[in-house]
């Protein structure tokens, strides 16, 4: 556990506790410079992985689905100095400046200035509560787009993307609209892409992604109870091959094809590394993020070979393209196997 201490007093305020991506520490923050001011300050980024959660019923909304989510980090300083108040409360509850500082009252400047039961606290640190498992919200009459004809624009929206319809089959791709839409999940996920993320040949969650960038809200909306940091996308394909290839996103999946599985992001999670190493060391490993990620990628490579995963390399990204979800299939599938194999070697695995 990251911060037993913050636990203890969640527990303390709010019953019951649950706690999502256990031991992961999170995407590192940024740093920046104030342009007025000079101050240096670090930026959590929305919508990324910063480790350890633990999930609360919120008292301003009446919540009763733990649906406040405070992090681990919440109540410490960063580097500079600046109280971290990293929360969300999926009825925007937080939106509001007197909650905001209401939580900070009542949580952060409790735990750190009240004493707590260290001797609990140490052997929550050795032995953590389980994480949180929910079901999958389930969003009813979503349509498979290999149902639907080539004009809709979800179709429209791969072709437009140079993927070939074939992969709505391949990869189950529904859309989802309800002009009725009530619940919060159903009005984000209303009008988007829907994407079933499976493992083990059952589905733990889905990604909803907008088909229009004048669509509102952020470009992907993940089913609320999925930890991406403990999955890989396509993984049951993936670990049949020779070999496996990490990427970033689903995009970057749909056009490699089955040797290909996705991060949901730039970071490699404890629970990630855990899985490849567990199902796919045996395999050659390749990393292949987009361009502007080179440092991440190479971070990861070296994060798995520390693991003891010992065939894994970096690759970069053909020239003139920046990510494997626009670069041509027939294009990686040959960048992928010269790497691996060699120029004049035929691997005989296929993409």
């Amino acid at each position: 556990m990251q911060n037993p201490r913050l636990y203890l007093k969640l527990q303390e305020l709010f019953g019951e506790v649950r706690v999502a991506r256990a031991g992961e520490t999170g995407v590192p923050p940024e740093v920046y410079k104030d342009p007025v001011t000079g101050k240096w300050f670090t930026r959590y980024v929305t919508g990324m992985n910063h480790g350890e959660e633990y999930h609360v019923c919120c008292p301003f909304c009446q919540d009763t689905g733990f649906h406040l989510y405070i992090n681990h980090q919440y109540g410490l300083s960063d580097p500079y100095g600046n109280a971290i108040r990293l929360a969300n409360c999926y009825h925007r509850c937080l939106e509001k400046p007197e909650n905001r500082n209401r939580l900070f009252q009542d949580v952060a400047v409790a735990y750190r200035t009240q004493p707590v039961n260290m001797a609990l606290a140490k052997k929550l640190q050795k032995t953590p509560p389980p994480a949180v498992v929910r079901p999958v919200p389930v969003l009813e009459n979503v349509r498979l787009l290999s149902d639907l004809p080539p004009e809709h624009s979800a179709n429209q929206y791969l072709l437009s993307r140079g993927f070939d319809l074939s992969i709505a089959k391949t990869f189950q791709l529904g859309y989802y609209e309800n002009e009725r839409a009530s619940s919060v999940i159903e009005k984000m996920a209303n009008g988007r892409l829907i994407i079933p993320i499976c493992q083990d040949h059952v589905q733990v969650g889905w990604q909803a992604r907008k088909i229009s960038d004048s669509a509102r809200g952020p470009k992907y909306f993940t089913s609320p109870g999925l930890s991406v940091g403990s999955v890989l996308y396509n993984f049951d394909a993936a670990r049949k091959g020779a070999y496996v290839v990490l990427t970033e996103g689903v995009a970057d999946v749909w056009r490699i094809g089955d040797p290909a599985v996705c991060l949901f992001g730039k970071a490699l999670s404890l629970g990630q590394k855990s899985l490849i190493l567990k199902e796919l060391s045996g395999k050659k490993i390749v990393v292949m993020l987009d361009r502007d990620a080179e440092a991440d990628g190479n971070r990861i490579v070296q994060q798995l070979r520390n693991a003891g995963a010992a065939d894994v390399q970096f690759l970069g990204i053909p020239e003139g393209y920046n990510d494997p979800g626009e670069t041509p299939p027939y294009m990686l599938e040959t960048f992928i196997k010269e790497k691996l194999y060699g120029k004049s070697s035929d691997s005989g695995t296929g993409l």
